[in-house]
């Protein structure tokens, strides 16, 4: 069989920067090490299929719409699978009609790119949700939750000590400060007692960390070591579509304190993790506490699912259905755990 030539449009880079950076070098590592894959990395050379997350380069300025249209009418044979990330609109969202904004330039690009993608590939049921509302129109799509670097598999899974007064230890990540990450809520839950939070990532300038660990910007191999302390992974965020951070937490056998509000929080942590309540957080310390020995148990059977080496062949199932030609059908229902071989 001959080599599936597939060209990534994002350039990825090794140093920390954001999820989509994060996935995608996971994905392109995992694709150069198998065979009937060749990885191509010119725009503008020969290839069969083009591999973008929307119209980013990576950590630089966007492509232009028409520049993609422009390769693609170039050479008829070559097949577009685009990953959707996000929507200037969703951060302004709170699910009421008059909260929809208006269009937007950028995002009008977006959509464009997708409505004339070969297959979309969603990362979660919600972020599906809010590009349908925004004026996605496609009919070929999947959704396959991220995975992450099998790094964070390496770390030991299971129930860690925890005595009935020592600190409950919580990790948490972002790399962006925007208000939507709550780190306001991380603050504050930094203050109950018998808490311990390490923050990993950037902290906004103009919010007090409170009594919060500031770890600074991590590799993976640093977090996974920062891992290994901690009980639980607090994802306070909303509207996230797919977070990786979360989805690293999960990987390395932390269960998830995660924001029921708005977002893929439940989607993603649901199954291994407890709703927060911003309105009492010490009792939703009590709650972790109690649930903690049951949940990390039952995550240390199961993280598989968070990896890159479940969410990898889903993607590779796309990429030679779509250079096959194949008909796309709908996504199947969506699996909350994974059980590895």
């Amino acid at each position: 069989m001959t080599d599936i030539r597939l060209c990534f449009s994002y350039k990825d880079t090794g140093s920390p920067w954001n999820g989509t950076n994060t996935f995608t070098r996971a994905l392109r590592e995992h694709l150069s090490r198998m065979t009937g894959f060749s990885i191509v990395h010119d725009l503008f050379g020969d290839y069969d299929m083009l591999f973008m997350n929307e119209l980013s380069r990576g950590p630089g300025s966007p492509y232009a719409l028409s520049e993609i249209r422009a390769i693609l009418d170039g050479s008829r044979n070559k097949k577009l699978v685009v990953r959707a990330i996000n929507l200037k609109r969703n951060h302004h969202f709170t699910n009421h009609a008059d909260d929809f904004l208006g269009d937007d330039p950028e995002d009008r690009a977006t959509l464009d790119l997708l409505n004339m993608a070969d297959l979309v590939i969603f990362q979660s049921t919600f972020q599906k949700g809010f590009f349908d509302r925004f004026g996605y129109r496609g009919k070929k799509h999947k959704v396959i939750h991220n995975g992450a670097s099998s790094v964070f598999l390496g770390v030991p899974g299971g129930a860690k000590g925890l005595e009935a007064k020592g600190d409950l230890i919580l990790v948490s990540a972002a790399m962006a400060t925007i208000s939507t990450k709550r780190q306001d809520i991380i603050a504050r839950l930094s203050l109950v007692p018998g808490v311990r939070v390490i923050h990993s990532g950037v902290w906004p300038e103009n919010l007090d960390r409170a009594k919060v660990d500031l770890a600074g910007v991590l590799s993976h191999d640093e977090m996974a070591r920062l891992y290994e302390r901690g009980h639980y992974f607090l994802h306070p965020a909303v509207h996230d579509a797919c977070p990786n951070s979360l989805i690293e937490g999960l990987c390395a056998g932390l269960p998830a304190i995660y924001n029921p509000g708005l977002g893929s929080g439940r989607e993603l942590g649901g199954k291994f993790g407890i709703p927060l309540d911003e309105n009492d957080l010490p009792g939703t310390v009590a709650r972790a506490r109690e649930e903690y020995e049951r949940l990390a148990t039952a995550l240390a059977a199961d993280r598989h699912y968070y990896s890159i080496e479940r969410a990898a062949p889903s993607y590779i199932n796309v990429f030679e259905t779509v250079a096959k030609g194949k008909a796309i059908t709908a996504e199947p229902p969506l699996r909350m755990s994974y059980k590895s071989p």
